[in-house]
């Protein structure tokens, strides 16, 4: 198949800023977040790519700015940029709102997720100074002791996860970007990695798991 767009959905009026998709490839539907108040979540059939239906959070979830999908249970995760912080659980079967958690004062604008699918843990990183990952087990959809990072770690924009090591590596938004390793269990800081000047707000993450890699998207213009 040659590289090139195939097309695209306009969505309705109110479904705005689209910050986050996931997907459940099994069943052939996408997630969209919308950067909204409240946000929405926008069902999207891929086999014919074509909007099926949304759902609009309650009042004061705003913001939909990550997210997270756990197909084996069955269910999705977005995490609203609110302070303090909701994660707002979503039923795929019947696409319905089943439920949210509200972090605690000072846990601030959810901005990035990993699922661990071995332990069905949520990581959630925070847009805070320092940065702050709150975990969030997903059986009984309650949340742990959070890990504050180090003075400097801030802003935990993008996350990647090597589940079978058990580590996920949080990205800062910071002048200079950071790459903070962290182990899952028990939920403790292991290393950081201060990037070069101006690779800076790594806004993006992605694992190449069998060959030992990660990569970070920076903001500056150009890209890096």
């Amino acid at each position: 198949m040659p590289f090139e767009r195939i097309g695209s959905i306009e969505f309705e009026a109110g479904e705005d800023d689209v910050r986050v998709i996931v997907i459940d490839q099994v069943s052939g539907f996408a997630y969209c977040g919308t950067n909204t108040a409240p946000g929405r979540v926008v069902k999207v059939q891929l086999s014919d790519f074509t909007r099926v239906g949304a759902i609009t959070l309650e009042t004061g979830e705003n913001a939909i700015y990550t997210g997270g999908i756990d197909r084996t249970s069955g269910f999705a995760y977005f995490g609203c940029r609110t302070g303090p912080g909701q994660i707002v659980k979503i039923q795929l079967s019947n696409f319905t709102r089943v439920g949210a958690i509200t972090l605690e004062t000072g846990e601030n604008y959810p901005a990035s997720t990993c699922i661990n699918l071995l332990t069905g843990t949520m990581y959630v990183g925070l847009e805070t100074l320092p940065g702050q990952i709150i975990p969030i087990n997903l059986a009984g959809f309650t949340r742990g002791a959070a890990l504050i990072l180090e003075e400097g770690e801030n802003y935990l924009y993008s996350v990647c996860i090597d589940q079978v090591s058990g580590v996920a590596y949080f990205g800062t938004g910071t002048l200079v970007g950071i790459v903070v390793k962290v182990q899952l269990s028990p939920l403790s800081r292991i290393a950081a990695l201060t990037l070069e000047s101006g690779e800076r707000s790594l806004l993006s993450a992605v694992i190449d798991q069998p060959n030992g890699f990660a990569y970070f998207g920076c903001w500056p213009s150009p890209g890096r």
